[in-house]
């Protein structure tokens, strides 16, 4: 079983958790209706979940977005961000780790990559739907927070695809091992 706990990955998961709280935190877009609001954030959860581990994309996920909640003042989602960003770099994480190990081709890759990415969106939109369900008290309060993190899925999947792109280019990984 591959130890996640070395000095290395231990490093590699606090800079990426600064990197999702301020991407985060870089640009907000304020949602009144949900008192939330859209962000980058989740761009950089998929970065991460693509270019190292899910347990790495997991707690910089959960735990970046939630410490932005909470310093941007949204504390009221701060838990349900924890779980559902931590849940997102986790499912990501996952299928690439899964279809890494399948296909050699690196189209089917890239493919997989953005499989992964959506995947990883639409547990924040099904996520968020059920956390301000719970927050608000009814599931019509909370539909209609989803159009507005669908953009922000959509943003975040092209996004995270162009940044994963530009680093592999420039083999930005291999400064990491």
């Amino acid at each position: 079983m591959k130890n996640f706990f070395t000095t290395n990955q231990i490093a590699v998961g606090g800079i990426a958790t600064a990197l999702v709280a301020v991407a985060t935190m870089l640009l907000q877009i304020p949602i009144p209706a949900t008192l939330g609001y859209i962000n980058l954030g989740d761009t950089m959860i998929f970065v991460v979940a693509i270019l190292f581990s899910p347990v790495t994309a997991m707690i910089s996920g959960g735990i970046g977005s939630a410490l932005a909640d909470v310093l941007l003042g949204y504390t009221q989602w701060a838990l349900f961000t924890l779980i559902i960003k931590g849940l997102e770099g986790l499912i990501c994480g996952l299928i690439i780790v899964k279809f890494r190990k399948i296909f050699i081709d690196g189209r089917l890759v890239k493919t997989m990559s953005l499989v992964a990415m959506i995947s990883g969106g639409l547990v924040m939109i099904v996520g968020y739907f059920f956390g301000g369900w719970i927050l608000f008290g009814t599931w019509q309060s909370s539909i209609v927070s989803v159009p507005q993190y669908l953009i922000q899925a959509v943003a975040s999947v092209v996004l995270g695809y162009v940044v994963v792109f530009i680093l592999k280019l420039i083999k930005m990984k291999e400064y990491f091992k």
